[in-house]
Protein backbone atom coordinates (compact mmCIF):
# COMPACT_ATOMS: atom_id res chain seq x y z
CA UNK A 1 0.00 0.00 0.00
CA UNK A 2 2.77 2.42 0.93
CA UNK A 3 4.74 1.43 -2.17
CA UNK A 4 1.88 2.45 -4.48
CA UNK A 5 1.75 5.96 -3.00
CA UNK A 6 5.50 6.37 -3.30
CA UNK A 7 5.44 5.17 -6.92
CA UNK A 8 2.50 7.47 -7.73
CA UNK A 9 4.35 10.40 -6.14
CA UNK A 10 7.51 9.70 -8.11
CA UNK A 11 5.56 9.40 -11.36
CA UNK A 12 3.70 12.60 -10.55
CA UNK A 13 6.96 14.47 -9.96
CA UNK A 14 8.40 13.13 -13.22
CA UNK A 15 5.24 14.19 -15.08
CA UNK A 16 5.37 17.64 -13.49
CA UNK A 17 9.02 18.07 -14.48
CA UNK A 18 8.18 17.03 -18.06
CA UNK A 19 5.27 19.50 -18.27
CA UNK A 20 7.45 22.34 -16.94
CA UNK A 21 10.18 21.46 -19.46
CA UNK A 22 7.60 21.35 -22.29
CA UNK A 23 6.23 24.81 -21.40
CA UNK A 24 9.70 26.36 -21.15
CA UNK A 25 10.80 24.84 -24.47
CA UNK A 26 7.59 25.85 -26.22
CA UNK A 27 7.91 29.45 -24.98
CA UNK A 28 11.53 29.53 -26.11
CA UNK A 29 10.58 28.41 -29.63
CA UNK A 30 7.78 30.98 -29.76
CA UNK A 31 10.19 33.78 -28.73
CA UNK A 32 12.61 32.71 -31.45
CA UNK A 33 9.79 32.73 -34.02
CA UNK A 34 8.83 36.28 -32.99
CA UNK A 35 12.44 37.45 -33.35
CA UNK A 36 12.66 35.86 -36.81
CA UNK A 37 9.43 37.53 -37.94
CA UNK A 38 10.56 40.93 -36.62
CA UNK A 39 13.89 40.55 -38.42
CA UNK A 40 12.14 39.76 -41.69
CA UNK A 41 9.93 42.85 -41.33
CA UNK A 42 12.93 45.06 -40.54
CA UNK A 43 14.74 43.71 -43.59
CA UNK A 44 11.73 44.40 -45.81
CA UNK A 45 11.56 47.98 -44.51
CA UNK A 46 15.29 48.52 -45.08
CA UNK A 47 15.09 47.16 -48.62
CA UNK A 48 12.06 49.32 -49.42
CA UNK A 49 13.88 52.44 -48.16
CA UNK A 50 16.95 51.55 -50.19
CA UNK A 51 14.86 51.02 -53.31
CA UNK A 52 13.14 54.37 -52.81
CA UNK A 53 16.50 56.09 -52.32
CA UNK A 54 17.99 54.56 -55.48
CA UNK A 55 14.88 55.44 -57.47
CA UNK A 56 15.00 59.08 -56.32
CA UNK A 57 18.67 59.40 -57.33
CA UNK A 58 17.95 58.12 -60.84
CA UNK A 59 15.22 60.69 -61.49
Amino acid sequence: MNFKFILAGILGIILLIFVIWWVITSNSFNRCQVVINESKKNLDIALAKRYDTIRKKQM
